[in-house]
């Protein structure tokens, strides 16, 4: 355990640390409907590793509808992302996040965090594994370019 601590700890960048556990993993799946569950899975994680840089790399912004030096302030959403300006220039292609979708990624993070511990478990104390882990995993909710499309429609 210490060993693979220090080995892991060693990664940079998330993506390569992805990388590395998931070539780690592919090793030892030898079904291959279970590489359908295990490719989503790694699929779904890139997808809110992207989602936490977004909220880490990004300020809270106070988006109101009436020009800023007029503004309720006490009306303004705030949001993380752009501020308004960058988006009506098209220089940014990501709408911001408001509070609501924060609250549904924590229960994003926190469901792949329930779904790894099952996995993990499964695979140290089972013959043969559940069949939720033999089919590509089953979202709590559509992909974030289904929900990004969405809110462009939105806009």
């Amino acid at each position: 355990m210490d060993d693979a601590f220090k080995l892991l700890s060693s990664f940079r960048a998330f993506s390569s640390l992805l990388d590395f556990v998931d070539s780690a993993v592919r090793i030892r799946i030898k079904d291959e409907h279970e590489v359908s569950f295990w490719n989503s899975l790694v699929e779904y994680i890139r997808e809110l590793s992207g989602d936490r840089n977004h909220i880490a790399h990004n300020p809270v912004v106070a988006h109101g509808n009436e020009d800023p030096l007029e503004e309720d302030w006490d009306t303004v959403t705030p949001k993380v992302g752009p501020a308004p300006s960058s988006i009506a220039t098209g220089r940014q292609k990501i709408h911001p996040m408001p509070a609501e979708e924060l609250v549904e990624l924590h229960n994003d993070f926190q469901f792949v965090c329930e779904i790894l511990k099952e996995y993990n478990h499964a695979k140290a104390t089972l013959h043969s594994l559940p069949d939720k882990f033999l089919q590509p995993i089953s979202r709590r909710r559509p992909s974030r370019s289904e929900r990004q499309a969405q809110n462009q429609r939105t806009h």
